[in-house]
């Protein structure tokens, strides 16, 4: 459990109340800090010791002396739990500080280190005390683990000598110092009225925080098993928890984001691009903006028929035989020979043995091509399409 968690003393109590009469509830539980002593008769050293310490009730490990030689460096390192298998496990330990001291043998030396460890009743920490490169001193055990000092809220059991870090182990060595611990004491009363005292409530401010309660996406410890869910942060930075949101390594998606084209559900509904109502479809032709390459043309749209209108109708990205190549203003789609200016559906037809109009149609077999005689053959193969006995394969008169 985190050590905030831990710390539900009555001064904390009494400052969120704001209430006079919460005050006065709080002056006979406040606790007189107290301390613990093994001894520091010495006769044996190293760099450091492990140990255990019981809690009977619950306490508040305030900090330590110790009995020193020189003037070390001193770490203090915790772990929940008992020391013993642990001793040289560096990573089962969690460091709570370091700082200078200077002391000599058999004398009390504060250890200038704030704890502030709260440990509940019944629970066993395991705790190395040592110097960096100096010598702590200590004294000859009998068994790991048997009571040396104890008071009605502390036991102090025998442990090991160490060498510094988490090196070679001595058995089994008594820790010479002091710890100084405060009472942590409850008052029995559910402040948020959530069916659980201040005494077994990790926060008795919030009904919505209690032992087993249902996690809510707030980021609270709502079950009071020391944890908040791994998913009550908010990586991207978009102010909404990944709880709350479908994707929290994108700040471009959230509930309050808008849908745009990006292959994302950018707004969380379950709907992206154009399946999302947020995306408009301008013309009418079943395909949203994301899709549709036009969204103001009716007829194109993915899929689409191509038409002859120099568009990409069926948005694939490319339009063919859509071209003006001869520049006399009819796509290649829509004439018959798109290289000739002089080829297209408005053009004359003439007597040149080309489609000149593109109805399909050559000189005289064209509509345009008169017959001015009526002898049955145009201006084109007429030879005098003015005199009627005149004509191609006529009689010779």
């Amino acid at each position: 459990m985190p050590v905030f968690d831990r710390l539900v003393g009555p001064v904390r109590r009494c400052l969120q109340l704001g209430l006079v009469g919460a005050v006065m509830l709080c002056i006979p539980a406040i606790a007189v800090a107290d301390d613990l002593t093994t001894t520091y008769s010495g006769g044996n050293s190293q760099n450091g010791n492990i140990f255990d310490v019981v809690a009977l009730q619950d306490v508040i490990i305030n900090n330590f002396d110790g009995n020193i030689s020189g003037s070390p460096t001193i770490e203090i390192w915790y772990k929940e739990g008992t020391c013993v298998g642990y001793q040289s496990n560096a990573a089962a330990w969690t460091l709570i500080g370091s700082a200078s001291a200077s002391g000599s043998s058999g004398t009390p030396t504060p250890f200038n280190i704030v704890v502030d460890l709260p440990m509940q009743a019944g629970e066993t920490f395991g705790f190395y005390v040592t110097t960096t490169s100096g010598t702590m001193n200590y004294t000859n055990g009998g068994s790991v683990g048997d009571i040396y000092a104890s008071d009605s809220y502390l036991q102090i059991l025998e442990g090991y000598g160490k060498s510094y870090p988490f090196g070679s182990t001595f058995s089994t060595r008594v820790w010479n110092g002091t710890i100084y611990y405060t009472p942590n004491n409850c008052m029995g009363i559910d402040f948020d009225n959530d069916g659980y005292t201040d005494c077994n409530d990790c926060d008795d401010y919030d009904p919505w925080a209690y032992p087993g309660a249902t996690e809510l996406c707030d980021e609270i410890d709502n079950d009071c098993d020391g944890v908040v869910p791994a998913d009550e942060v908010d990586d991207d930075g978009d102010g909404y928890l990944a709880c709350e949101e479908c994707d929290d390594s994108e700040s471009t998606v959230n509930p309050g984001a808008v849908e745009v084209c990006d292959s994302l559900d950018n707004d969380c509904d379950g709907d992206v691009d154009d399946d999302d109502s947020d995306i408009p479809d301008y013309d009418g032709d079943g395909y949203g903006a994301c899709e549709d390459c036009d969204d103001i043309d009716v007829d194109s749209y993915p899929g689409a028929t191509e038409l002859c209108d120099g568009l990409d109708n069926d948005c694939d990205g490319s339009i063919t035989n859509e071209s003006d190549i001869d520049g006399d203003g009819y796509l290649a789609c829509e004439e018959c020979n798109d290289y000739a200016p002089t080829i297209h559906p408005a053009a004359a037809e003439i007597c040149d043995s080309i489609d000149n109009d593109c109805d399909g149609d050559i000189d005289d077999d064209d509509s345009e091509i008169p017959d001015a005689d009526g002898d049955g053959y145009g201006a084109c193969a007429d030879c005098d399409d003015g005199d009627t006995s005149i004509y191609p394969g006529a009689p010779e008169l």
